[in-house]
């Protein structure tokens, strides 16, 4: 049922990510005014709470299936129904603008993880705070170099006692093109690696042990307080980049062969390397 194992207890009202999965506790809650558009009559109100996962798999064999692939899941709980609304259904809206995915239709599940049909739905006379609905879909992305993949949400509620009367809630998208906070990274790019998908936004940090390595310690200190760039600071918010495998190796004569890049990391002592498995 919860697609991001840890986020679960999380406290609400703040978000949380790693490289690969993002809990979103911070949506809030939605007030949904139902009016017959007919007879312009407001039938009653609703309120719900929102929160929303995501998980990018690294490699198409961490998901399971034969593509790179990200999953997302909304979880609704209902906080007040009015009667008068007789039920109400909610359909998740999933905008992407990705072109090389195939995207599943929704999944319903209750709060027990049992089937809950094709949409969200409670009746008005037999909901509780504990009668949730979990809401998954997955996304496969079969491209062959990479995509960033924007992404967008909103909710649109009916309610049985009337079918011209709808309420929609928009929870935004996954950021401005200069940022894309929630956006997924698929690629193909990786030498030696399946495709897969991550959350770029989340940058990681290494730590460097400076007993163990001084001369590298100074040097990286070095680079971050001094140089005009600060290169590898975050507080400058100017952060490394990955050299690709397709990186060009320059010398005095200019561009000769390909780079290998990251070959080894030494993360114990000198001579004790292991090759790196991040995406």
């Amino acid at each position: 049922m919860e697609l991001v194992g840890w986020c679960y207890d999380k406290p609400v009202g703040k978000d949380y990510m790693t490289r690969g999965e993002a809990c979103l506790k911070n949506i809030g809650s939605a007030d949904l005014v139902f009016v017959d558009t007919g007879r312009e009559v407001t039938i009653g109100f609703a309120k719900f709470d929102f929160e929303q996962r995501i998980k990018a798999y690294p490699n198409k064999g961490a998901s399971g299936s034969d593509f790179a692939e990200f999953d997302q899941q909304i979880a609704i709980m209902p906080v007040q129904i009015d009667q008068e609304l007789e039920g109400v259904t909610m359909k998740w809206n999933v905008q992407s603008t990705c072109s090389s995915c195939v995207t599943s239709k929704t999944r319903w599940a209750d709060n027990q993880n049992n089937k809950a049909g094709d949409n969200a739905y409670w009746d008005a006379d037999d909901w509780s705070q504990y009668s949730g609905r979990w809401g998954t879909i997955q996304t496969t992305w079969s491209g062959t170099a990479k995509e960033s993949i924007d992404l967008g949400w909103s909710v649109t509620a009916t309610v049985d006692a009337s079918d011209a009367a709808t309420a929609t809630a928009d929870f935004g998208s996954s950021g401005i093109k200069e940022v894309r906070e929630l956006a997924p990274r698929c690629d193909a790019i990786v030498r030696g690696s399946a495709p897969g998908c991550v959350l770029p936004f989340f940058k990681l940090n290494w730590t460097v042990d400076t007993n163990l390595y001084p001369a590298a310690g100074a040097y990286y200190w070095y680079m971050e307080q001094v140089m005009p760039d600060h290169a590898g600071s975050k507080r400058w918010d100017s952060l490394m980049h990955y050299l690709g495998p397709d990186t060009p190796v320059k010398n005095s004569t200019g561009v000769r062969g390909r780079r290998k890049t990251a070959v080894r990391v030494c993360v114990t002592a000198p001579g004790a390397c292991t090759r790196p498995t991040r995406r």
